[in-house]
């Protein structure tokens, strides 16, 4: 999605890069399933890259290098892009982060489903009819689904994408293993906290809760996965806990096995964000999006996210100059390493090597598959 937050244009003010951003449809207008096509979403972004390449070069680029960047949604969509079939050989070059890989993605029968639940949500039988609705109230009706279908301890969604043979026939995690693209993949420390950090529900979660609640992916492991967690950081809450396991279910353990997988045969580049935010006296940590001003180089336009504000200046400095100069040159040559900046070495299966970006150093760590 295009908006003033995450315009490309510092890319190609700063880089000598055409930047493009594009509109896809979103909520039920672009996840709707049983009501016609499958994943509109994702076709929607293939006619987008389909545009993208014949016109490069007439807008100055060069089609045999284009570079896909997304984060969370965006860096999904990029996966499933991966292996849609009308996609193959339009872009060459991915930038992934904070993409929810750990996503369990429904049936085609589970989706419609929910479809069923929003026409029911709006007072509707005939499915086809929810075409005709004003998106107030398929907005209106999304929350009633969510609400029908969130769970407690969970990043909950309304709509989702669907395994379907002609745009998605497998998750897109197994195409990111195989694909021949150059990719650079990563996630922040805490991504989960941006789900539960500032909700009042979970401010007196309780240990048994965590355990509940995470038994159903965890099962017989979750004592031991919990107590894990809770020794990994100093004076941990449950809630803490329960941000570590879900930001390690949907975001860190499935970009590692990206990284582990695809190192066997190309190298990737891996990083983790550990910038924390100020908010809530730093209790959010590096939550997710808190990456995004930084690579895009446009925090003064973030002024009235809370989450950003507070950040030290010489932290905005440093980390930006750092990450969105890497952005550039794995966008211009595949190769994120950049005079000024530590040595970003490929994650390969002799050198684990991810790139750990914090508040007070920035450095190439082995090994990094741990809780943050």
């Amino acid at each position: 999605m295009c908006s003033s937050d995450l315009a490309a244009d510092t890319f190609a003010r700063h880089g000598d890069v055409v930047g493009i951003s594009i509109n896809y449809r979103l909520g039920p207008l672009g996840f709707l399933s049983g009501a016609g096509d499958a994943n509109v979403w994702l076709t929607d972004q293939v006619a987008a890259l389909q545009w993208v390449a014949a016109n490069a070069a007439a807008l100055g680029g060069d089609p045999g290098r284009i570079t896909l960047a997304g984060q969370s949604g965006g860096a999904f969509s990029i996966a499933a892009l991966a292996q849609h079939p009308d996609a193959q050989g339009l872009f060459q070059r991915a930038i992934l982060q904070s993409p929810p890989l750990g996503l369990d993605l429904p049936t085609a029968e589970d989706a419609a489903e929910r479809t069923r639940s929003l026409a029911r949500q709006l007072g509707r039988t005939d499915l086809q009819a929810l075409h005709q609705e004003p998106w107030e109230r398929l907005i209106e009706g999304t929350i009633g689904v969510l609400g029908e279908y969130a769970k407690p301890g969970e990043w909950s969604l309304a709509f989702l994408p669907v395994i379907d043979e002609a745009t998605l026939p497998r998750h897109p995690i197994d195409a990111l293993t195989d694909t021949g693209i150059d990719l650079m993949i990563g996630w922040t420390s805490d991504e989960a906290s941006f789900a539960f950090g500032m909700n009042p529900q979970y401010a007196a979660t309780t240990r048994e809760q965590v355990i509940a609640w995470t038994s159903t992916r965890h099962g017989d492991r979750t004592e031991g996965l919990y107590e894990t967690c809770a020794q990994a950081r100093a004076d941990s809450r449950p809630l803490d806990v329960l941000t570590q396991i879900v930001t390690d279910d949907l975001f860190r353990r499935a970009g590692v096995h990206v990284a582990e997988a695809r190192a066997v045969a190309r190298p990737v580049h891996a990083y983790q964000f550990e910038v924390s935010s100020r908010l809530l006296g730093g209790a959010l940590g590096a939550t997710h999006c808190l990456e995004m001003p930084f690579t895009f180089a446009n925090i003064s336009r973030w002024g009235s996210a809370p989450f950003v504000q507070g950040l030290s200046p010489e932290v905005v400095e440093r980390v930006t100059g750092v990450l969105h100069n890497a952005w550039i040159g794995f966008v211009r040559d595949g190769d994120p390493n950049r005079e000024g900046a530590p040595p970003w070495r490929p994650y390969t299966p002799d050198d684990r090597a991810v790139l750990v970006v914090g508040d007070d150093d920035i450095q190439m760590v082995t090994d990094k598959v741990r809780f943050g």
